[in-house]
């Protein structure tokens, strides 16, 4: 089992490439504990999205946002959004995540970073960081980090 954050990732087999696990927050009233995984392909388990301890629900429709972020240079390991991938009866490779996000003011965090739970979180995934301006999409390539 590997946990990363994010909200939509990509799946490669033998060279086909598929959703296989997305979060649509389309409805939400943004303060939610966490939130269910709407898409899940075959072989891969439903997840659901929570925060860490170091942020706060907030009201924000069709999102899941969140308030608190630390605005330290240093990354907070509390300030987190983590969502589980669980194979089942498979394994899988992960080529690249696709992240959307929105910083809504100059409160929120304006970077992220990727990690995975393989070495305890300890190390990144994606090793560069991405400024968060207003709505932003991001596709990751992971180098092939299999489950």
């Amino acid at each position: 089992m590997k946990k990363a954050l994010l909200f939509a990732l990509l799946l490669s087999s033998n060279f086909i490439f598929a959703q296989f696990l997305t979060f649509d927050f389309a409805g939400a009233a943004g303060n939610e504990a966490s939130l269910a995984s709407n898409t899940n392909a075959v072989g891969v388990a439903p997840s659901t999205i929570t925060r860490g301890a170091g942020i706060s629900p907030q009201v924000n429709a069709n999102s899941f946002n969140s308030t608190g972020f630390t605005t330290a240079a240093t990354i907070d390991l509390t300030d987190f959004l983590e969502f589980t991938i669980t194979p089942v009866n498979s394994t899988i490779t992960i080529n690249s995540i696709t992240v959307t996000s929105e910083r809504n003011n100059n409160n929120g965090p304006t970077m992220f970073v990727i990690r995975a739970s393989q070495d305890g979180f300890a190390t990144f995934v994606q090793t560069n960081t991405v400024q968060i301006t207003q709505l932003h999409q991001l596709q990751v390539p992971l180098h092939l980090i299999p489950l």
